[in-house]
């Protein structure tokens, strides 16, 4: 197979080392094995920083412009560590190993798979304020946010990396080799 997404439990740093070692077994610099791991947002939550407790915190990332500083975040940091195996295999093996880790934010909207049929956070959400608590709350200024994204979205996404990878690497950017915008050199995004 030419690609590979990590399934399962995303934090099970085994499966991680396992799918790796599976497809550098096969892989060659021509041709090149593809590992699509779907992470999170909480790499780079806030939820450490008393300052940003119900107040918006103004950083907007960019994986582009902030591409050293998520693969350099602190072991601290929630997924780092199934991260920094992702990370440390498309650095020693690049020629060989392309990887892409989507870190999506909280994930809403109808599944389509047999099991997992709704939105895990919202359904919870809805229940905490009406069936269990009956109010919401908020601390200090409450202009803390969070951002969803729609799993129809997400898995369109997923999708075009997984086509990407059926041919050879396609259009996509692998590893830390992101593009800038409006690069002459180079398509932007």
């Amino acid at each position: 197979m030419r690609g590979r997404a990590d399934n399962g439990n995303g934090k099970h740093e085994p499966s991680i080392r396992a799918h790796i070692a599976g497809l550098l077994r096969t892989s060659t610099p021509s041709a090149p094995r593809f590992f699509i791991r779907l992470g999170g947002t909480g790499i780079i939550a806030d939820w450490e920083d008393p300052t940003y407790y119900g107040e918006t915190n103004p950083k907007v990332w960019s994986d582009v412009a902030d591409i050293d500083t998520i693969t350099t975040l602190p072991d601290t940091a929630l997924h780092r560590n199934s991260e920094k195996i992702v990370q440390d295999a498309a650095g020693q093996h690049g020629d060989r190993l392309k990887c892409a880790i989507i870190c999506s934010s909280g994930v809403y909207g109808p599944g389509r798979g047999p099991g997992n049929t709704q939105s895990i956070m919202v359904p919870v959400y809805y229940e905490e304020i009406v069936g269990n608590t009956k109010r919401a709350f908020y601390t200090k200024s409450g202009s803390n946010t969070r951002t969803w994204v729609h799993i129809d979205d997400l898995t369109s996404l997923y999708l075009r990396l997984i086509e990407a990878a059926a041919a050879g690497g396609g259009e996509a950017d692998w590893g830390r080799q992101v593009r800038q915008p409006g690069c002459r050199q180079c398509r932007s995004p």
